[in-house]
């Protein structure tokens, strides 16, 4: 497995919203959104596709500036996210997506959920 630099990151104009009936969050463009994540460095050609299958239809990658500070130094950089698809809006909830409650209540459903079928799947879309 590959092993990538993961450094803390900042997105402005996108709000982490809920996601209808799941546990985990959708990006969506907004005018006042932040959001705070983590960038990861110099992904893999085949990680990226693996990425774009596994986040399918409903994301889209695309890209966008994030700042980043080091050694207190701040500065901005293009990074390649993934938000939703505007074909797939209706997905998205009307509540900001809750970190707290998702790593409480909602990581083991969500690993269980996309974990062994799922990359098995993955995997075979990448073999053809």
């Amino acid at each position: 497995a590959e092993s990538y630099t993961a450094l803390p990151a900042v997105l402005t104009g996108y709000a982490r919203m809920s996601v209808i009936n799941e546990d985990y969050p959708v990006i969506i463009p907004s005018e006042t959104g932040v959001c705070h994540g983590i960038l990861y460095r110099n992904i893999s050609e085949r990680d990226l596709t693996l990425i774009d299958l596994f986040e399918g239809r409903e994301y889209r990658r695309t890209t966008a500036t994030v700042s980043l500070s080091h050694l207190d130094q701040a500065f901005s950089i293009n990074a390649e996210i993934y938000c939703l698809n505007p074909d797939y809006a209706s997905i998205a909830g009307s509540t900001f997506w809750d970190k707290e409650n998702f790593e409480k209540n909602g990581v083991k459903k969500f690993i269980q959920k996309f974990s062994s079928s799922h990359n098995n799947h993955l995997q075979r879309k990448l073999l053809l």
